[in-house]
Formats: C-alpha cells, structure tokens, sequence
C-alpha cells in the first residue's frame, strides 16, 4: 500500500492497488512549517506524517463515481471546444463584415453557410473549423445518451430528478460527488463541503472579497468541486425564477 496526498473525497491510486488517502490540506499545513521548501523536504514531511501517524485519512471513490466524473468531465471538455470553435467562426466572419445572427444548433449551421457561399477563400477557413464543431457536438451528444441511460438505472438519480431544477447532469454530479451521505454528520455540511456557504473573517482580517455598495452577502467560499457547484447555482437560479403560477 502506497499513501497518496490528495484532496477531499478525490482519487489516489498506486502501481499496486488502492492507496490510502491523506487530506491535502491537513498535509499542506504540517509541511507549511518547513523553511525550505523543495521536493526532498515535502517527500521527508510527508514520510514523518505516516510515521508518527498524525494525518487525517479520507475516501477513496469507487471505481462507478470516477467513471460518472470522467463521463462528465469529457462532455464538459467537448462542449467547451464546441463553443470556442462556434465564437472563432463568429470572430473570423466578424473581421470580414459578416455578422452571424444569434442561434445555435442547426440555425448557426445555416447562418454560417448562408455567409460563406459567395467566397471560396473564407469558405476554406471556416469550413474545417465548422467539421470539428460538428464532430464535437456529436460526439457531446453521444455522451449525453450514455449519461441520460445511466440515470435511467439509477434509482437515486431519478429520485434527485423529482427536485424542481435539477437534470441528469447536476443528479450525477451530486451522486458522485457525495457517494456515501453519511460520511456527512449533518445535511447543512454539505453545503459547506461543496463551497457554497459565505466567507468568515477573522480577528483583525477580512477573508472575504469587497462588495459593491448595498450588498451585505459575502462570496462564498469555492472550496469543492467548481462543475459541481455551478450545477447547483444553475439549479438554485432556476428554481427562483419559475413563475409563481407553476410554483403553485
């Protein structure tokens, strides 16, 4: 067995087998105390923590929740490129005077074609920029057929589902995510855990950023999984703006 400084609830894996796994932050503040910092004296730190014992051990997901956060992270990673493939389209178009109406999907397909037409020597530089957008967004909707039947199976997923907001997407997230709720002794840490409660300020220190004039909520603390924390504002703000009539 092998251990593995990681942070919370993430993966570490050795050449011979699962690893124990140490909690970055804890580790980062033991091995803070040495004046000099290189390798060497990281690697010694960390071998006198095992030594002496004194680390605080976390999870190590399973083999289901790391093939749920690569599926998401690879859709992510192709939808991304898919819209900076679509905004250098719009910048190359926009630098010859041919502005591309608003629309995605088939509608900027037809835009764009309808805008190269008539010249041959732009048509040759969109053209294979708009191939690799559109491979990307089939193989985007490839994965979102393979997480759309995951969910299918799951029977947690689909209870998640049943919350005003959120989609497979922020229901797989969660799930693999958490993985084990009772890791958690109270529901309102999870909120903590995932970075959304407000920043505290110390004696004598503001931790929190400077808010604009008439605003009295502090940012939040950014401390879990960024994808992971957007999928819950993006559902937070979706539930807030439902019209009153279909709340009730």
């Amino acid at each position: 067995m092998a251990l593995v400084v990681i942070d919370d609830f993430d993966i570490g894996w050795s050449f011979f087998g699962p690893s124990e796994a140490e909690d970055a932050r804890h580790a980062k503040k033991a091995l803070d105390m040495k004046v000099i910092k290189t390798d060497a004296n990281d690697a010694e730190g960390l071998a006198h923590l095992v030594r002496t014992g004194w680390y605080r051990e976390v999870g190590v997901k399973s083999r289901e929740a790391m093939l749920a956060k690569a599926l998401l992270g690879a859709r992510s990673q192709l939808l991304g490129m898919a819209l900076a493939l679509e905004n250098q389209i719009r910048g190359i178009l926009k630098t010859f005077g041919r502005i591309v109406p608003k629309g995605a999907g088939g509608l900027f397909e037809k835009n764009v074609r309808a805008l190269i037409t008539d010249d041959a020597e732009i048509a040759a530089v969109i053209l294979p920029l708009f191939q690799a957008r559109q491979i990307a967004r089939s193989k985007c909707a490839a994965l979102d057929r393979r997480l759309i039947g995951s969910v299918q199976g799951d029977a947690t997923c689909r209870m998640l589902m049943t919350i005003q907001g959120i989609g497979p997407i922020t229901a797989v997230a969660y799930l693999a995510a958490l993985e084990k709720p009772d890791t958690f002794k109270r529901s309102r840490a999870v909120g903590a855990w995932l970075g959304l409660t407000p920043r505290r300020c110390g004696p004598g220190v503001r931790l929190q950023k400077r808010q604009p004039k008439g605003v009295t909520c502090p940012s939040v603390k950014r401390r879990g999984t960024r994808e992971l924390r957007n999928d819950e504002v993006a559902t937070i703000a979706n539930t807030l703006t439902i019209p009153l009539c279909d709340q009730i």
